[in-house]
Parts: C-alpha cells; structure tokens; sequence
C-alpha cells in the first residue's frame, strides 16, 4: 500500500449481512457528506436498521423457550453426585458444602441471638416504662425551669423510642400467636376419651 491510510474493511466480506451492515454506505466514514438533508437521511437509516435489528433479535430471544434450573432429578443425591465426579470437582463441591454449613450455621447463631435480644427486650418492660414516661411531660411547661426542661426532653426522647420499639413489639406478639397452637376447650386436640 501506497498510502497512508488503513484498509476499509466492507461489510460486503461477510457471509450474511444484518440490516444495519445493509444499511450503511460503502463509503461511509471516508466522505464528506455534500448536503445535509442527505446526511441525515443516511443517519436516519442507520438508526432504523438498527432498531429493527434489535427488535429481530429480542422476537428471535422470545421465541426461544427459557430454560429452567433443575434441581436434583428422582433418585439423584447430593452423595451420588459427589461420588461419581473427578477429584478436582470433589475439592470443589466439598468446599462449597463446607462454606454453605458454614453460612448457614452463623446465620442461625445470629438469628437465635437476635431473637434472645427481642426477647429480653419485651420482657424487660422498657415499651411499656416508654409509654408510661412519654405522658409525663410537665402540663405547665415552663422553658426557664431546668427540672421542666429536663422532663420534657426525657418525654420526648420516651416517645421517639417508644415509636422505634413498637414495631419490635407487634411482631413479637404477632409470632408469638403464630408460634401458640390453639390450646382452647373445644379443639380437638384437648378432648380426651372415647
């Protein structure tokens, strides 16, 4: 080559052209376009080759039947699997069951910690203390008091606690009525004899 400039690879060279390659001029980018309105008239192809390109493939993407993830297949085990796989898979598969015990054992230490803290919660009779104390701001408050001041930012703060806990409280008492089985006179499972 003679000159200085890169080889102009055409679209022409390709086995089957898509409809934005179908689109685009042969001389596209090594020109300067005479008028405007042609300019834009080629852009403007471009664009909707483009866009029914895009709109080809997400009707052929569509058209394909989504696969879904299958979990173990009747008879198959976790064991049988291991089992029949190479060492290298074997190193693998047992240290993902290791970090997966691992996660799911902290997880249920956290939970069960988390749970003994709600539980000392509401058992401690702080929501209750709360409520009792966010009534207790003085009736004839009087801002040069420091005792009227001090009782009515404790009121505050009571409140705003009491706002926070309150939700901690209902869902203790809502899994609580969940967690209780009917224990009534008339349930089946309290009558006796035959």
């Amino acid at each position: 080559m003679s000159d200085n400039t890169a080889p102009v690879l055409t679209h022409t060279d390709t086995a089957v052209r898509d409809e934005v390659a179908a689109a685009t001029p042969d001389n596209a980018g090594h020109r300067n376009p005479q008028s405007g309105d042609k300019y834009k008239a080629e852009v403007n192809n471009l664009l909707d080759a483009y866009e029914k390109k895009q709109a080809r493939i997400a009707a052929e993407k569509a058209k394909q039947p989504k696969q879904e993830e299958q979990g173990l297949l009747e008879g198959e085990s976790w064991d049988s699997i291991y089992s029949s796989q190479p060492p290298e898979v074997q190193r693998a598969m047992a240290e993902m069951r290791k970090a997966f015990t691992k996660k799911t054992q902290e997880l249920s230490q956290e939970r069960k910690r988390l749970e003994a803290q709600n539980n000392a919660l509401i058992k401690s009779g702080l929501i209750e203390q709360l409520a009792a104390e966010a009534d207790k701001a003085p009736a004839d408050f009087d801002p040069f008091n420091p005792e009227h001041v001090a009782a009515a930012i404790e009121a505050k703060v009571a409140k705003r606690l009491k706002e926070v806990l309150e939700p901690l409280s209902q869902q203790h008492e809502h899994t609580e009525r969940v967690a209780a089985p009917d224990r009534s006179p008339s349930s089946p499972a309290t009558t006796t004899g035959r």
